[in-house]
């Protein structure tokens, strides 16, 4: 009777683990590329929620252009449709958790991590 109460407390655990991983991964706020401005990443009216920050997930689509070429750009998660182009100058730096490209407004047919 022991080895099954540590059992079920165990299932508890590992399933209260699932929650939070689920929970977290979709707590995240986004931000999607309109280009309203100009074609800079660091310009704020660019985005419909602003410039994207390390906890932010940022949707590129849309057969849009994308430059970075100054400062540092970040993501929780990238994604980037295949008909968009994103330019990172040399030596500005571009970091996310997590990097998609794909075919559709939301990419996620292939990953890069």
């Amino acid at each position: 009777m022991e080895n099954g109460k540590i059992f079920s407390g165990i299932i508890k655990v590992l399933c209260a683990m699932l929650i939070l991983l689920v929970w977290q991964e979709n707590s995240y706020s986004q931000t999607t590329w309109t280009g309203a401005v100009n074609d800079q990443w660091q310009e704020a009216g660019n985005w419909t929620a602003g410039v994207p920050i390390a906890m932010v997930n940022a949707f590129i689509s849309n057969d849009d252009a994308v430059v970075l070429d100054a400062g540092a750009g970040s993501a929780n998660f990238l994604g980037v449709s295949s008909s968009s182009i994103l330019t990172v100058s040399d030596g500005v730096e571009l970091s996310a958790a997590r990097i998609g490209i794909g075919t559709g407004p939301t990419p996620t047919d292939s990953f890069m991590t």
